[in-house]
């Protein structure tokens, strides 16, 4: 089964997933959280419809999930470049398919998905009507007797 031997492949790549490494245990913890919270507030997003509330508030754990995950992310290539890739076997390969190949996509994919949930927040605040306090649009709300 090909699916099968690539799956082998990651698994003696890194010889953290053959032994109890704490570290990894904790930031794969927080990375499938992340994973659960992403797949409902999806659901959400999906169903959603019109309700700029409902869009609003998964966006926001969005947000916050992806955010999670680059930052779990992110002390794995840490702290694996701090150790001088010793858990990494098969050499040029397995670095390829370990940290390139396998990995980087879940760096990537959140890179380019944040600054999207954000302009999309910001465009639902603003047809919202809803104003941080202090903001322009609460100010010219404010001159205007809208509020």
């Amino acid at each position: 089964d090909r699916w099968g031997w690539l799956w082998w492949i990651y698994g003696v790549a890194d010889t953290r997933y053959l032994t109890s490494d704490p570290g990894l245990y904790a930031v794969e913890t927080f990375v499938v959280i992340g994973g659960i919270t992403l797949f409902f507030q999806w659901i959400r997003l999906v169903s959603a419809g019109d309700d700029i509330g409902k869009r609003i508030s998964a966006l926001w754990w969005s947000l916050f999930a992806l955010t999670n995950n680059l930052t779990a992310f992110g002390i794995y290539y840490v702290s694996e470049t701090r150790a001088s890739f010793e858990h990494l076997e098969q050499g040029f390969w397995g670095f390829v398919l370990k940290f390139i190949f396998m990995n980087s996509p879940w760096l990537v994919g959140p890179a380019i998905c944040l600054p999207f949930i954000v302009k999309q927040l910001a465009y639902l605040y603003r047809i919202s009507g809803d104003a941080a306090p202090g903001s322009d649009s609460e100010r010219t709300r404010a001159s205007a007797g809208l509020g």
